[in-house]
């Protein structure tokens, strides 16, 4: 198995170096300004590899105390990256972002019922700390959570959405395939089965960051022209209003303002 190990250790520090290209090139580019929250994100999974890797041979517990509080922070800050992907995607339909953050909320609750349902069979035995454990868990219902979340964004405005940037484009397609990596390696690790969970995230980690250096284009912001399609714009327009409803009536704000219209 040590073969794999180096393998997992070159995989790792490729991460590394990349994701300080990739941030440098949203900075040189400025892009940074257009994906602020991504551009934070990326720094800040920059630092955690950097000292995940640093104590990669120390014990386990000064691995897990470095862990357990970066995780949190990283977490936090890739939900603020998706739900700015979104936002991009839906700033002409006010009502369906406003329906979209509250499908987070359903879709959060819903994947850690489904990230607990596995307890009996991911809860480890051999020692790991609670708030271990307890970070793998919320890593895993984050990650599914918001996998599940784009692919329907991405669903909902191949059928029904206007054109968009090719950046923000490519963008959602990398973004989902890392985040459902990321919920996978973490269910088969916490299954213990560690060296395929090292193999799978890095991977596809390194694929995902690669894309997104090449990806990433200035050009790649400007908005494609189309030739408007009134009898379908009508129909979006119909379905926008009656998400604003929906997103009304299950939003504490949205049930104030219907008592107001009335």
């Amino acid at each position: 198995m040590d073969y794999i190990r180096q393998f997992i250790n070159i995989l790792s520090s490729g991460s590394l170096v990349l994701l300080a290209i990739l941030w440098i090139r949203l900075l040189r580019s400025g892009l940074w300004r257009v994906y602020q929250w991504f551009t934070v994100y990326i720094f800040a999974l920059w630092v955690e590899t950097g000292l995940l890797l640093a104590v990669v041979s120390r014990p386990r517990a000064v691995y897990g105390s470095i862990w357990v509080v970066s995780r949190p922070i990283v977490l936090g800050l890739e939900i603020a990256a998706v739900l700015a992907i979104f936002g991009r995607w839906t700033e002409s339909y006010p009502g369906i972002g406003k329906f979209g953050r509250s499908l987070v909320v359903v879709l959060m609750a819903i994947s850690i019922g489904v990230a607990v349902s596995t307890l009996p069979v991911a809860w480890s035995a051999d020692g790991w700390s609670v708030v271990f454990q307890l970070i793998t868990i919320a890593n895993r219902a984050t990650n599914l959570c918001l996998g599940v979340f784009l692919l329907l964004t991405l669903g909902f405005f191949y059928k029904f959405g206007g054109p968009v940037a090719a950046n923000l484009r490519r963008h959602t397609w990398a973004m989902t395939a890392y985040v459902m990596a990321n919920m996978v390696s973490y269910f088969v690790m916490s299954n213990h089965i560690f060296w395929l969970s090292s193999l799978l995230f890095p991977s596809v980690s390194l694929a995902a960051i690669t894309y997104w250096i090449f990806a990433f284009r200035q050009a790649g912001e400007l908005q494609p022209a189309v030739t408007g399609n009134r009898h379908e714009w009508e129909k979006v327009e119909a379905l926008n209003e009656q998400l604003q409803r929906l997103a009304d009536s299950v939003t504490p704000s949205g049930a104030h303002g219907t008592k107001k219209r009335k």
